[in-house]
């Protein structure tokens, strides 16, 4: 260790790196999946005659249809009969038996499990879908799909905290040789036996099945992946039977199931039409999007640098495709993304929110004024974003800029929504229309980055302090924010900011807009001694304030409210436990203190990655990032916050030098002012913008007289 660099050195400055997490101690998919199949009860449609509609296999010729088929039948009779053997052995086999796994290998050495019965069905379907899609000895389709078994599909920068699982096939482009999520195009999962099918008994439809929610979490890795897809196509064959699953932000819809040898020719046509028919759109890219050819994201690349929208951390650019943009129906504006996104959701139901920095299209050249895009299905139900940054009063440097922003149209001129896409038409009177996400568009004039690219603890804390002091201007006017999250808060993009520019807060959509409430403020200021906190840490004298706002009650079941890595833990609580709770302004400054941990944390996990610490100090960071926050199960989150020492950095790292000795004690006085808040009510010391603002000022002041 003498001859190591210092850990503070090492995972203080530098950019953050691509990485697929194989090697993360959170390998477990199932919590995730858990977590997926809580939410899709009510969200599932069984025999929906407009998945076939909407992937045209009726326009498959009729000819070429029955002569594929049967030539099929006697071409690849061998990889049939196997095939059907395989299944007719599983059909009396318990589940464990079915689910029973074997260790393989993956293209880069590393040992991976994958379930035996299914791996013994890839070659055989190989062969068929290889069949179907060269039919004609053309060679001229544009897609194949491709069994996974020897491949983990690879994350990337803006997918932090992919699980190393992977469909049992991908469709992807012939000329694509890469291992990237973002190249996949749809996926097909295979079980050996029907009794492993989407559809319950009807003596219990509400049951969410393995299938349904193994082929959502693919879904959301997919959606996530690819952050300009609407939706996500799967086809799911299980035994002989088959079925196509449309996997949107709404839930799924399945087709009717089919035995795929009673009806060949419904097959041949669903797998023409997937690999060789189809086009982008028709398998989900958002239509008012359009990938610029290679040369052109090179082009736009080059001028972005000449415009200095690229910072030297950002290594993906010149290979990270660019994004023609529109608005849909009949504006003509266009927009150029600038690089992968800062920020992307990786959940699958919800709002799919993606972050990007974009410049206007002018005479096919950047304008050179870079603004920031924000892409998100909202509730048709719910306010748009736009207007609630239209309510705001005044503007204030911690609070993102707003320019315009909009509900993207389809060519015709329609709202774009999930329904519309779902070929869906309204069935509720114009005075009670009908529930759908809607996709929608905001541009701001505020640029920024990650929080966790931060180059120095000092910048950190300033552009939270920043954020914060703009949170506590919204909510004096009565915007109460309600979902301050990794991807909400950004540090300033310029190099040297002015005072109180640092940082800013975005993304209102959830924001509960109410009455003013700065005229109600019954406020009362007094002085608060140290207190020994649970982790017997001290905290520092402070001011304590008490304020009381209108607030905004929260049902259970609104785990829209808030992003769930980053939720408060009494908010997080009524969600498990059914109660009913009030979302006040200290909630929303308990995710600040989550957000800061985040991204200490994962900078930390980003660098250490490359580092030449031990491993086994690589690995205890590592498990604690991905315990904190790469959970989406309720439970799992809950209990993380509930330890003895939630924001507890300490393990190893503080006597390794990781940070600085004020931003130890900072550490230290927000758990205890956590612990603290978490006391029964009649003790809890709640959270105020004036004590966290306070820490944040000594805490500043302290790093920059070292």
């Amino acid at each position: 260790m003498e001859n190591q660099p210092s850990p503070r050195k090492v995972l203080g400055v530098g950019p953050s790196q691509n990485f697929t997490h194989s090697d993360s101690p959170y390998t477990d998919y199932r919590s995730s999946r858990s977590a997926i199949k809580a939410e899709l009860p009510g969200k599932l449609v069984f025999d929906d005659g407009s998945v076939f509609r909407r992937l045209g296999i009726q326009d498959v010729p009729e000819n070429f249809v029955n002569e594929c088929s049967a030539k099929l039948k006697h071409a690849k009779a061998d990889a049939i009969e196997k095939l059907q053997k395989i299944v007719a052995d599983a059909q009396g086999k318990e589940a464990s038996e079915l689910e029973e796994e074997i260790n393989v290998r993956d293209d880069e050495g590393n040992r991976r499990k994958v379930k035996k019965r299914e791996l013994d069905m890839y070659p055989h379907l190989k062969e068929i879908f290889n069949f179907i899609e060269d039919y004609g000895g053309s060679r001229q389709y544009l897609r194949h799909f491709v069994p996974t078994n020897h491949t983990v599909l690879t994350a990337e920068k803006h997918t932090y905290g992919f699980p190393p699982s992977s469909p049992d096939f991908t469709l992807m482009n012939m000329a694509v040789t890469t291992t990237l999520w973002r190249d996949r195009l749809a996926f097909a999962e295979t079980k050996p036996s029907t009794k492993q099918g989407p559809k319950p008994s009807k003596s219990d439809e509400t049951v969410i099945l393995p299938i349904v929610s193994q082929c959502a979490d693919y879904a959301r890795l997919h959606l996530s992946a690819r952050p300009f897809q609407l939706f996500s196509v799967g086809l799911l064959i299980f035994g002989h039977h088959f079925c196509v699953g449309i996997f949107d932000r709404a839930g799924i819809t399945f087709s009717t199931i089919y035995d795929m040898w009673e009806h060949t020719e419904t097959f041949v046509r669903v797998v023409r039409r997937l690999s060789c028919d189809l086009s982008a759109v028709e398998l989900g890219q958002d239509p008012t999007i359009m990938m610029l050819p290679d040369a052109d994201s090179v082009s736009m690349a080059s001028q972005a640098n000449a415009f200095q929208l690229i910072q030297d951390r950002d290594q993906d650019f010149p290979t990270f495709p660019a994004y023609g943009i529109s608005m849909g129906g009949k504006d003509n504006r266009l927009w150029c993304t600038v690089g992968p996104p800062i920020w992307n959701s990786l959940s699958f139901l919800g709002r799919g929110t993606s972050i990007w920095r974009v410049s206007e299209v002018k005479d096919g050249q950047l304008s050179g004024a870079v603004m920031v895009m924000k892409c998100a299905w909202r509730s048709s139900k719910r306010a748009a974003e736009a207007s609630i940054y239209q309510n705001i009063k005044g503007t204030h440097p911690g609070v993102a800029t707003y320019l315009f922003g909009g509900d993207v149209r389809l060519s015709n001129g329609d709202i774009m929504t999930v329904n519309s896409l779902r070929l869906r038409q309204a069935t509720l009177p114009p005075d009670k229309v009908e529930e759908t996400p809607v996709l929608h568009r905001l541009f701001l004039s505020t640029v920024g980055r990650p929080l966790w690219e931060y180059r120095s603890e000092v910048e950190l804390l300033k552009g939270l302090r920043a954020a914060l002091r703009g949170h506590e201007f919204l909510f004096k006017q009565g915007i109460l924010h309600r979902d301050i999250s990794g991807g909400n808060i950004l540090l300033s993009a310029s190099p040297n900011p002015n005072p109180g520019c640092e940082g800013f807060i975005t993304d209102l959509d959830l924001a509960r807009v109410g009455t003013p409430t700065l005229n109600t403020v019954d406020t009362v200021k007094s002085s608060v001694d140290s207190v020994r906190g649970p982790s017997g840490i001290y905290t520092q004298p402070t001011t304590r304030t008490h304020s009381k706002f209108e607030t905004v009650s929260v049902p259970h079941g609104a785990a829209m409210s808030g992003t769930v890595q980053f939720m408060a833990v009494e908010i997080l609580d009524g969600i498990i436990y059914h109660s009913t709770v009030t979302h006040h302004a200290h909630h929303d400054i308990e995710s600040f203190i989550w957000v800061l941990c985040y991204s200490i944390s994962r900078q930390m996990d980003e660098v250490s990655r490359r580092s030449q610490q031990p491993s086994e100090l690589r690995k205890s960071i590592r498990s604690f990032f991905f315990s904190r926050f790469g959970r989406v199960d309720l439970d799992a989150i809950l209990n993380s916050r509930s330890s003895r020492n939630p924001l507890y950095l300490g393990w190893k790292v503080f006597k390794d030098g990781f940070f600085s000795v004020p931003m130890i004690k900072l550490f230290e006085d927000l758990d205890g002012h956590v612990q603290l808040s978490h006391l029964r009510q009649e003790r809890a010391e709640r959270l105020t913008h004036d004590m966290i603002l306070a820490r944040f000022d000594q805490t500043v002041e302290k790093l920059e007289n070292l």
